[in-house]
């Protein structure tokens, strides 16, 4: 009775639902269009989705400690600007390229954290600001197309753009990202604390967790999987512009809402996250595949 319990605590109702609305989507389409859980179908759907859980992941990570950020897409889009600008083209200058998109991303989300954990500002208005000034930074900077070939090197693309049977490299990335995250949130000291500070920060405060400091990493990292998702979706993409990471504005908070996280902060699952992603990717596909809008 006690092993039932503490799977209805670890798995409650708001988790369920996700997985419930997949197997309802995933039936429907089946029924009704078939085709678009075929090949070709499929790895497109794989290859957004990843891109979405990984954008995703950082947007939970903030959401788990109450707060929230506007600038998923601004970070995606500079993050393939960057690799554009800064490689040519070249894979030579790929690591680089990457590793400059990764650190800027980690810089403006610390700035993000530290202006709204320590300043006390509000976090909607700050990350909108940041965002803005991130994307009027670019344009100015790289202009709409990032550079003269606007492509990025054929080495990200070509992983971005790899399979294995119908799943592309990207989703199985994603996924890997994943459960990854989920054991260290669940399953380290570490994760622990972080989930506690989100749940609960005044008991946390008192038993010695450093909540501040986890609620400013939560911004940084958040940057860090933004990042990593606009260099693997301009990677899928190849010739990516100014308008790169648009769609995603507002998804994350969709997937992350869709995988029953409170957005008032506390708890949340990785592995859900993963069904709400390919849940919305399929859904968008169905709907692509139909020619409805």
């Amino acid at each position: 009775m006690l092993a039932i319990r503490g799977v209805r605590f670890r798995f409650p109702v708001r988790y369920r639902v996700v997985w419930v609305a997949l197997a309802v989507l995933l039936i429907f389409v089946e029924a009704t269009s078939p085709a678009t859980l075929g090949g070709t179908s499929m790895k497109l759907i794989t290859a957004l989705a990843g891109v979405l859980l990984i954008a995703s992941i950082g947007q939970m990570l903030i959401v788990i400690t109450g707060g929230l950020d506007i600038t998923v897409a601004s970070i995606m889009t500079l993050s393939g600007g960057i690799v554009v600008r800064e490689t040519q083209g070249a894979n030579s200058q790929l690591l680089r390229g990457v590793l400059i998109a990764i650190g800027i991303a980690l810089g403006i989300g610390l700035v993000n954290g530290v202006v709204i954990v320590l300043l006390r500002l509000n976090a909607l208005i700050v990350t909108l600001a940041m965002s803005s000034i991130v994307t009027g930074g670019l344009i100015v900077w790289a202009g709409v197309t990032f550079s003269t070939n606007g492509t990025v090197p054929s080495t990200l693309h070509h992983f971005s753009a790899q399979s294995i049977g119908p799943l592309n490299a990207i989703g199985l990335t994603a996924i890997a990202i994943c459960l990854i995250l989920a054991s260290i949130l669940r399953g380290t000291l570490l994760g622990r604390n972080f989930l506690a500070a989100g749940t609960n920060p005044v008991a946390a405060r008192i038993i010695g967790i450093r909540v501040d400091v986890y609620r400013v990493s939560a911004y940084a990292v958040g940057g860090v999987f933004y990042a990593l998702a606009g260099l693997l979706l301009a990677g899928y993409v190849n010739t990516p512009d100014y308008t790169l990471g648009s769609p995603y504005l507002l998804l994350t908070f969709v997937t992350v809402a869709l995988a029953g996280a409170a957005l008032s902060g506390g708890p949340a699952s990785a592995l859900c996250l993963a069904g709400s992603s390919f849940f919305l990717a399929t859904l968008n596909e169905y709907l692509a595949v139909r020619g409805i809008s």
